[in-house]
């Protein structure tokens, strides 16, 4: 798409969003999308813009799936209630949702309306006069739109009777501000900076009613002085929203508020609030909310009731106390220190503690979403790399300058050294970036880059004056010129945009990236880079800093900034239109990691553009930490499946050799412990071979003798299944596990290899032969390519298949990839009524919400257990593009169905109190000791 398309298709979304806004329209479709492209096109000035191809790259943008949220609730003793609700009097959801059409496609909406309307029907029902408390947790994506849901929740709950809404927005200001501006824009409807000038939904319908008792300035928090001034009826009038950050003496204040109004006392003497039922949102639930105190339970499990909680979490539960009818609903990304928290912690003071017991909520990110799966290319079968990652380590020369800079470890009393190249690189990609946006038409968007290098604030304002003082220079030499040709910054944006953009496009157009534009002719970027480079801020968001990240002032222009910072940039601010992010800031927690990925979110039109410049190690920490929470969502959803209670079913988290899911601290009532896991049902691949040639010419021979053994038992490879495609590949069936096990032992797996080894594989199939009778009987494959280096196999030809190496991994001797499987690969064996069988087990892709033209892997192994398939083992010959080895790489993947009664093996878990409670006399689960030592 030519720039001049790209500026009509921004002019089209802002007709679309005027059109919906005005309620001229109900819902969008094709004819009114080609109707305003055509009027953007005459606006433009354009006589030759292609209609048809605007409104196909339209609607593909509005096509957006989202899959309903999963849900774990305990029913006892709560009855539905949001269905029953007359909605005709309903004031604040209905413009609410009207203002989120104008920023999000409809099918998101659609969802965020379903969603929250069951997560209102599982809170408490605000007409019933006798006392209720409901606990609950929400469980999103890292950026991905927590904010609008419970925006919308606080609507519906409001018109269905909540008289008050506290939402616990964070620890820092910046988040707070952040989070009431949005509170004003989707429930207020007006600013809250002393205006009143209305704003978001009060545009859309100004005669709605609320109270803010908070403010969007930096002291407009619930301050000593508010509190004593503060005086409305609570249980009459408008519903009142309070915005409040997880700050001691803004929630002393809160409370003694409360207390001061309450009209009633309880059987114990404390003032309680009966008549009025109160919502409250806790934003980052994981975030300070949790006690870090240890709490002791006597072996009865009763716990200790003159137990002291930490600050923070006592006066939220203090708060909660006050309110006789209340629901607490706790919202994050990273749910695993909410799950660690005690299910039956509570003290005389400040009573029950916060553990999720009567509902879990994990919601589904939309198909536009990049998440962490998607960034660290894991998302599918097949090895994606990572396009838009760039380590800042990967050379000697890099490294060094990173470490005589800033160090991974390193003290507040640090010297920097001289900013690095990489950083420059990054600075001058940010300007090309924001000069392609422009010439997109997104003219007015705001463009962010991020630097977060350092907690210590002394250190980023060091690193704020080093990029302050580049991008001086940038300037000079973009509008002034250089004195020298040879050392021209032209020339190295040039390289940099041949080097980098151009190919990193292309191969994005080629993957069918959603969220891309077309590129610019360099000259037209050239022109623009003097004007971008002088518009750029820079700004210090810290603890000492005066700056103010004030994105809402800049709203009809737009601003382009580098934010240096640390914690203030590590939990839910949002940082609109992020394209470049340097970061080389370590943590050992799981949750803090994952929430300083501010770079995740939605990058509609300029996804392309986006970096990630990081060190390799901490690339392998996302990595591990992306396949960890996607775990845990999974587990959520199998939980779902089953039907379970949040209270009945322990989650586990995967555990890493040097991550921890959070701080030790919240995790004093988990434990690490060695569960004992099966290969049944799963597909074991190896992903680290050796590149020794003595190995690799042992692993060949081994290979060579397996199948022709196989050729000499049972004869000739099978014919290939006929409805689908398997490219030079060969299989058997019905071979005795004697010939896989004599081929097993010979193999020679690489030292590096935990889980997906043949002596593991040998030991774990000869006990279920023994104790089951299962496994003795087996499939073999040899999976074959188009492409590659043909070698003979035992007489076969078969084609060395290509597997790059995984990039976040250390290589060091070996060779390592992310996947050696498709899920195709492993339904070789499988008839084509069999395929069918599977593909009917699960006939929607869960993002796309697209058919699925094969089955999944779980799926297949369902069908490959209740048909009674043998397992299957799958033989590859992997090639990387640099490796130049004469003899293959030979690399093995099994396929094992499932059994009810497969033997187990042990993997270390981190557990909460729920799991250990439930497994108490399970004398399998053998506790370990620090999780540092695993």
């Amino acid at each position: 798409m030519s720039t001049e398309q790209d500026t009509i298709l921004s002019v089209t979304q802002m007709l679309l969003g005027s059109l919906i806004k005005s309620r001229r329209i109900e819902s969008l479709t094709p004819e009114i999308i080609r109707e305003q492209a055509t009027i953007a096109a005459t606006l433009s000035g354009a006589t030759d813009a292609n209609i048809d191809a605007l409104v196909d790259e339209l609607v593909r943008r509005f096509d957006v799936f989202v899959q309903r949220a999963g849900i774990l609730i305990d029913d006892d003793a709560h009855v539905r209630w949001a269905r029953d609700v007359d909605r005709q009097a309903w004031q604040f959801w209905p413009r609410c949702r009207t203002y989120l059409q104008t920023l999000l496609p409809a099918p998101v909406v659609d969802t965020i309306d379903e969603d929250t309307d069951r997560v209102l029907d599982l809170i408490g029902d605000p007409r019933i006069v006798a006392p209720w408390d409901r606990r609950g947790l929400v469980v999103g994506e890292v950026q991905f739109g927590k904010t609008s849901n419970y925006a919308s929740l606080a609507c519906k709950a409001a018109d269905s009777g909540y008289k008050i809404i506290i939402i616990l927005a964070g620890i820092h200001e910046s988040l707070r501000m952040q989070t009431q501006i949005r509170m004003d824009e989707a429930f207020l409807g007006f600013r809250t900076d002393g205006s009143q000038a209305l704003t978001g939904v009060g545009l859309l319908d100004p005669s709605v009613q609320a109270i803010a008792a908070t403010a969007r300035s930096q002291k407009g928090d619930f301050n000593k002085i508010v509190a004593e001034q503060f005086v409305v009826p609570l249980d009459s009038g408008p519903p009142i929203l309070l915005v409040v950050k997880k700050n001691a003496m803004m929630l002393r204040n809160l409370h003694a508020w409360l207390e001061r109004i309450a009209r009633s006392t309880d059987a114990a003497g404390h003032r309680v609030i009966s008549a009025v039922p109160a919502l409250i949102i806790d934003d980052e639930s994981d975030n300070a909310s949790v006690d870090t105190s240890e709490q002791s339970f006597n072996s009865e499990r009763q716990p200790d009731l003159t137990h002291r909680p930490t600050t923070i979490n006592e006066l939220i539960r203090k708060i909660l106390a006050i309110f006789e009818r209340k629901s607490y609903v706790g919202y994050t990304a990273t749910p695993f220190a909410n799950i660690f928290i005690h299910h039956e912690g509570a003290t005389a003071e400040a009573d029950k503690d916060l553990f999720p017991k009567n509902f879990i909520v994990n919601l589904h990110a939309p198909s536009n979403y990049f998440g962490p799966l998607r960034a660290f290319g894991l998302e599918g079968d097949e090895p994606s790399p990572t396009q838009l990652i760039r380590q800042i380590d990967a050379s000697d020369d890099d490294a060094g300058q990173l470490r005589a800079w800033i160090p991974a470890k390193h003290k507040q009393a640090l010297e920097p050294g001289p900013m690095p190249d990489t950083l420059r690189r990054a600075i001058l990609s940010f300007i090309i970036g924001c000069a392609v946006r422009k010439l997109r038409g997104q003219v007015t968007d705001h463009n962010s880059m991020l630097v977060h290098v350092t907690r210590f604030t002394r250190l980023q304002s060091i690193v704020f004056d080093q990029i302050e003082e580049a991008l001086l220079r940038f300037r000079r030499r973009l509008r002034f010129g250089d004195t020298s040709a040879d050392d021209s910054i032209l020339v190295e944006m040039r390289s940099l945009w041949d080097s980098d953009f151009v190919p990193t496009s292309l191969l994005l157009q080629e993957a069918d990236e959603p969220d891309i534009g077309e590129l610019p002719d360099w000259p037209l970027v050239e022109s623009m880079l003097a004007d971008v480079a002088t518009g750029i801020r820079v700004k210090q968001i810290n603890g000492l800093a005066q700056d103010v990240l004030d994105y809402d002032s800049y709203r009809e222009e737009g601003i382009d900034v580098i934010v240096v910072g640390g914690d203030k940039l590590s939990r839910g601010l949002t940082l609109p239109g992020l394209s470049i992010s340097y970061f080389t800031r370590q943590t050992d927690m799981y949750d803090t990691l994952l929430q300083m990925g501010r770079w995740f979110g939605y990058r509609n039109g300029y996804l392309d553009l986006c970096r990630l410049y990081t060190t390799w190690q901490l690339e392998r920490a996302f990595t591990h930490i992306a396949v960890a929470s996607d775990e845990l969502r999974r587990e959520f959803d199998y939980m779902v499946d089953i039907g379970a209670k949040p209270i009945d079913y322990g989650l586990k988290v995967n555990a890493h050799p040097v991550l921890a899911p959070t701080s030790s601290n919240k995790r004093r009532h988990a434990q690490n412990i060695i569960l004992y896991s099966s290969y049944a049902g799963g597909i074991s691949e190896g992903k680290s071979f050796s590149l020794d040639p003595l190995v690799l010419d042992h692993n060949k021979r081994a290979l060579d003798i397996l199948v022709e053994t196989i050729r000499r038992q049972i004869g000739e490879p099978l014919a290939l299944p006929v409805d689908r495609s398997y490219p030079g590949s060969h299989f058997w069936k019905g071979l005795p596990w004697t010939t896989v096990r004599q081929f097993l032992d010979a193999y020679k797996a690489q030292k590096t290899s935990t889980r997906a080894r043949p002596d593991l594989w040998v030991r774990y199939v000869d006990r279920q032969i023994a104790a089951n009778g299962e496994l003795a009987t087996w499939n073999v494959a040899l999976i074959g390519d188009t492409s590659g280096i043909l070698e003979n196999v035992g007489g076969l030809e078969l084609r060395r298949r290509k597997r790059e190496r995984d990039g976040a991994i250390d290589q060091g001797d070996g060779y390592r990839i992310k996947r050696l499987v498709t899920t195709r690969d492993a339904a070789i064996d499988l008839t084509a009524e069999e395929w069918q069988s599977a593909l009917r087990l699960d006939p929607v892709h869960r993002v796309t919400g697209k058919s699925r033209t094969e089955p999944t892997a779980r799926a297949l192994s369902t069908v490959r257990q209740t048909a009674g398939i043998n397992p299957l083992l799958m033989i590859y010959l992997p090639q990387a593009s640099d490796i130049s080895e004469i003899t293959p790489v030979v690399g093995l993947a099994i396929a094992f169905p499932g059994s009810d009664r497969a033997v187990r093996d042990q993997v270390v878990y981190t557990v909460n109190s729920v799991y250990q409670a439930g497994h108490r006399e399970d004398e399998e689960d053998e506790p370990l000791g620090d999780f540092e030592a695993v």
